[in-house]
């Protein structure tokens, strides 16, 4: 009688904790091929995770730069007709070049600036890891874009050489002591 008693107790202890397990267990999303992928790939099926991930953020950021920039042009482009300075084809023509470019590069930002912090947060050094946290990978991301927008202009004669030091100055200090400070500020909260 002990002796099944004995066996009822364990048997119970044992059906509880698969119970709490069952409920503990959560679906990871992944297939098993995409698992075993993983584990004989892992640089590989890293990199496959990034863009991924980094393509969702694009397509999210894009949706919004469609919004905002194609109401900006809205507006610019009504106002431009009811002034007689477009015909009604041109402001349509001219809607859809600043909707398509807002989505554009709004998709570009967001997939880069991922992308970056994906391959930050995924390095071997942990001073990477802990910098991915901070605002480094889009500062990096908008200082490059600001940098190569007026290298741009300066290429194309709009400006001269003394504007285009002068803005370099001027965005790379800034954007270097922000970017700075934020990550002090960052690395010095536990």
């Amino acid at each position: 009688m002990a002796h099944h008693l004995l066996n009822n107790e364990i048997s119970s202890f044992i059906i509880n904790k698969l119970r709490k397990i069952k409920t503990s267990l959560k679906d990871s999303g992944i297939t098993r091929q995409e698992a075993i992928f993983a584990r004989l790939h892992p640089k590989l099926a890293t990199a496959k995770y990034i863009v991924k991930i980094s393509h969702r953020a694009g397509m999210q950021q894009a949706m919004i730069g469609i919004i905002i920039g194609g109401s900006i042009s809205l507006t610019k482009n009504i106002l431009a007709v009811m002034r007689e300075e477009k015909t009604s084809d041109e402001a349509a023509k001219e809607l859809l070049i600043d909707t398509g470019n807002s989505a554009i590069s709004s998709y570009m930002i967001a997939f880069t600036g991922s992308a970056i912090k994906g391959i930050m947060q995924n390095a071997k050094s942990d001073s990477v890891r802990i910098l991915s946290q901070t605002n480094l990978p889009s500062t990096i991301l908008n200082s490059t874009l600001d940098m190569g927008g007026i290298m741009k202009d300066f290429i194309i004669g709009k400006i001269d050489t003394c504007q285009c030091l002068e803005r370099l100055g001027e965005k790379g200090v800034s954007q270097i002591c922000s970017a700075m400070f934020a990550t002090l500020g960052q690395l010095a909260i536990p």
